[in-house]
Parts: C-alpha cells; structure tokens; sequence
C-alpha cells in the first residue's frame, strides 16, 4: 500500500480519485493509496478499470493540468 505522507503524495491520490471517477462514475470501491494495486473493487454492477485503462487516465488528467 502506498502511504501519503507528503502534499505530492496527496496530489497524486486526488489524481487517482478523479480517474476512477471518470472511469466508472458511481462506482463502489475503496483507494488505499494512489497507485492500481492500492484499489479495492468493491462494484458487483460496473466493471473494475484495466491498470492499462487507470494508468493512461491519470496521465491524462496531469498532462491537461
């Protein structure tokens, strides 16, 4: 698991948030961290995000910071 232990580390658990967000709007999961292997996919309804998938959005979301 990944600890957030700086403002960085905060960021880029925001960045995560807002990817999974995007990719399966109210879904049911939990994000203990901010990299793939940190998430719990809790949703028996909505499809869990590829790594593929949650990795290409969070670089989309920094690039258009």
């Amino acid at each position: 698991m990944a600890n957030i232990e700086s403002l960085e580390d905060m960021k880029e658990h925001d960045y995560a948030i807002k990817a999974l967000n995007e990719l399966a709007p109210n879904a049911l999961w939990v994000l203990r961290g901010w990299t793939y292997s940190d998430l719990e996919w809790i949703d028996k309804n909505k499809t869990k995000p590829t790594k593929e998938e949650f990795d290409t959005k969070i670089k989309k979301l920094k690039d258009a910071d």
